[in-house]
């Protein structure tokens, strides 16, 4: 099955309105289009990827089944969600709560969350470990301007073993494609749902756990890396801003979107990004092509240049 193609999945959501987060849902590929009532039917042949429309519940009134499904969400808000994917399976992240209370994912865990995140981690997450439905731990995964970053860990009853070997495999100073295996397994993957991700990985330019990165480069950046052999990136004065690390999400021309934003020459290397997790800034959209951002405070920098795999490639980026 090709992982390029764009493959879209349907669901009723109830959501926690301060976040924005989902608590529950309900599949629609498992109802049939009479189960479904015309507001949702409606919304499915014209709801956009990764849009939302907010659901009245009067209008499932009519449909058992569906109304089933929500009946003690009462509580919350519901929508219609419309999530595309380059993968013929739906990714965990944002619907963990959900996967975890159905018993469908035995483990899941978060770095660093954002206050946002972490205040959805406490209103839902923390009443399940204090009730000892799930099992929490917490460790320190790095720091950044002096503030300590948290990973947050939870895992069903009977599941601890995976979390006590999530911490072995971050322990390692290199990654691998096993240890991503590895990791896909311990958060509930199939092997046939990591052999598409590894296909994926391998069409977005990632090879043995490492991912292609871009870094912009000043001339004299560029004179250090021909000097050392294009292996090790410049040591930075003390007043450098941050290190800014580009990583493509599609396959579309991302060198060429990258070189709208700066004049500068493209550093084009590989590394496991998964070792500088805590630096994430998210997603940013470069002349319509989306990027993984990683911002690296400058002592960091010494870090990087111990994860960086091979030889560094000086690019001309033309737009």
């Amino acid at each position: 099955m090709k992982t390029s193609d764009a493959y879209s999945f349907f669901s009723v959501d109830a959501y926690d309105p301060a976040s924005g987060f989902p608590v529950r849902e309900v599949y629609l590929e498992n109802f049939s289009k009479q189960e479904l009532p015309p507001d949702v039917q409606n919304a499915i042949s014209t709801l956009n990827g990764n849009e939302v429309d907010d659901l009245d519940p009067a209008s499932l009134q009519g449909y058992p089944r569906l109304q089933q499904e929500v009946a003690y969400w009462h509580t919350l808000p519901l929508r219609i969600s419309h999530d595309k994917s380059n993968l013929p399976y739906r990714n965990h992240g944002g619907r963990e709560f959900d996967l975890m209370s159905k018993g469908l994912k035995p483990f899941a865990f978060f770095s660093h969350p954002s206050e946002p995140h972490l205040a959805y981690l406490r209103k839902y997450f923390a009443p399940m470990v204090n009730n000892h439905s799930w099992i929490m731990e917490k460790e320190v995964c790095g720091e950044i301007e002096g503030k300590e970053l948290i990973r947050y860990m939870y895992a069903l009853p009977g599941e601890e073993w995976r979390i006590k070997l999530f911490r072995l495999i971050h322990s390692r100073t290199k990654w691998s494609d096993a240890l991503e295996r590895i990791e896909g397994f311990l958060l509930g993957y199939t092997s046939e749902q990591s052999d598409l991700w590894f296909e994926y990985l391998k069409q977005r330019g990632r090879r043995w756990g490492l991912q292609r990165t871009y870094k912009f480069i000043t001339p004299e950046e560029e004179q250090f890396l021909e000097a050392t052999g294009h292996r090790v990136f410049m040591p930075l004065r003390a007043d450098a801003p941050p290190v800014v690390l580009y990583y493509p999400q599609v396959e579309d021309n991302y060198e060429a979107a990258l070189a709208t934003l700066q004049p500068l020459k493209l550093a084009r290397f590989y590394a496991p990004l998964a070792k500088l997790r805590e630096f994430s800034r998210g997603v940013s959209t470069i002349a319509g092509v989306g990027f993984g951002v990683y911002e690296l405070p400058k002592p960091e920098l010494v870090r990087l240049n111990r994860v960086v795999s091979g030889t560094i490639e000086i690019i001309e980026a033309a737009s």
